[in-house]
């Protein structure tokens, strides 16, 4: 990352999964994890249903106002939970798995509640969300989804931690 105020980026999803293990060694009794993708749109929301949780200059880093780069976190104005850069920054890693290479796993129209990610050897890719400051505005919403190689590291991609429940390995 570019400094102590940044989020982190250049992580795979490995990476993450590093991390959150030695926090979660440092830390017993309150598991942290990657949030599925369910726990992760209903954070961003905060409440609300619109595609974003205000105007999009005001709540997110994105192509057209971020000077190609990353920005210091808490610069825009948080959800409705004060949670800040659930929009643009950088895509946030989730547990859940994909298809295939650059492709989610398709909804279904079941009704589910939190449904948490199964690991599959066959799945090598998964899930982000969330947009970040290389996308156009239509990519940074609350509903936006993409998938990664688990591998990958870019300078938009990051993570963002969920607490209380345990990890799907």
């Amino acid at each position: 990352y570019q400094g102590a105020e940044h989020p982190v980026e250049k992580v795979s999803w490995h990476d993450a999964q590093t991390f959150i293990q030695a926090l979660n060694e440092r830390l017993p009794g309150s598991p942290f994890a990657l949030p599925t993708e369910a726990q992760w749109e209903y954070a961003c929301r905060a409440g609300t249903t619109g595609s974003r949780y205000g105007p999009l200059d005001e709540v997110a880093w994105y192509a057209d106002n971020s000077d190609g780069t990353t920005h210091p976190v808490r610069m825009k104005s948080p959800n409705a939970w004060d949670l800040y850069d659930t929009l643009g920054n950088v895509l946030e890693w989730c547990l859940d798995e994909a298809l295939g290479h650059w492709a989610p796993t398709p909804y279904t129209n079941t009704g589910q509640v939190d449904p948490v990610a199964t690991w599959n050897q066959r799945h090598l890719s998964r899930v982000v969300r969330g947009g970040s400051w290389s996308v156009d505005a239509k990519r940074v919403r609350a509903a936006y989804r993409y998938a990664y190689p688990r591998t990958r590291r870019y300078d938009y991609l990051g993570f963002r931690l969920a607490r209380g429940h345990a990890a799907v390995s």
